[in-house]
């Protein structure tokens, strides 16, 4: 025979513990989680896309819980459909998958000079496709400086760089850059017909900077909660030990602080 005996006190006082512990298990659980994905983005991301930036990389932003609010965010800020004209409209449609994407700058630029229709976007054209793209498949600020200016269509714009102007004087022509919009022309070779775009004048020919298209279609290659539920079986279990351990450490000092008062 032998007796059981449960201090029901001591169970109670362990169970309102626990339950006091639950919010910031739950939130620093949540948060090492969003952190932990974060950590992971960049290799998703050459993954699935070709050659991303530096700057692409570095974009994956952590929102971290707390007790009051038991969600982590793991994403690109202001990247969403229904956040307006987005500073990180680069990663959006790529991201999602779209059928068409809002305007670049110089795009919106220009629109509002008349060369290119309202919604229609820019892709490199084929002489920036074989020459001038950078180690990461776009073509540099720099060019698309030159063609802003030389076109004048920045707002309030800068003046045509004098090593620009100086080209065009020599070819007997206003701009060393100039747009040919959508339509028919003849301003091909033998008065054939020129596709729309940005070209370049050059004493032995046109190059084609940018091409005109009415838009471009984008493959979903992006799945983010994908790549959380994959951090979550890798890390959840390690992660919610380490994150439990570390409340009741914080709970015990503290209750020993305040017996010590």
């Amino acid at each position: 025979m032998f007796t059981v005996t449960i201090n029901t006190n001591a169970t109670g006082k362990a169970l309102k513990e626990f339950r006091a512990m639950l919010p910031y298990v739950a939130a620093s659980t949540l948060t090492e989680l969003g952190r932990a994905t974060q950590d992971r983005m960049p290799t998703v991301l050459q993954r699935r896309f070709d050659r991303p930036t530096p700057y692409t990389l570095r974009s994956v932003r952590v929102e971290y819980a707390n007790k009051n609010k038991l969600r982590s965010v793991v994403g690109f800020p202001q990247s969403e459909d229904a956040s307006g004209r987005s500073k990180n409209e680069f990663i959006r449609p790529g991201a999602l998958g779209t059928s068409s994407r809002r305007q670049k700058r110089t795009e919106y630029l220009l629109t509002q000079k008349g060369f290119l229709p309202a919604g229609w976007i820019t892709v490199p054209g084929s002489h920036a496709k074989r020459t001038l793209l950078d180690g990461f498949g776009n073509i540099p600020g720099s060019i698309y400086k030159q063609i802003i200016q030389s076109l004048q269509i920045r707002p309030k714009g800068r003046a045509v760089s004098k090593a620009s102007q100086r080209r065009a004087t020599s070819m007997g022509v206003a701009s060393e850059f100039f747009a040919v919009a959508p339509g028919t022309n003849k301003l091909g070779k033998n008065a054939g017909y020129l596709p729309a775009g940005v070209y370049r004048r050059t004493r032995k020919g046109l190059q084609q900077y940018l091409l005109f298209v009415k838009r471009a279609s984008y493959e979903k290659r992006l799945d983010m909660r994908q790549a959380g539920i994959e951090t979550a079986q890798e890390k959840g279990v390690a992660i919610v030990q380490a994150v439990f351990r570390d409340v009741q450490q914080k709970f015990a000092a503290y209750a020993s602080k305040r017996a010590g008062r």
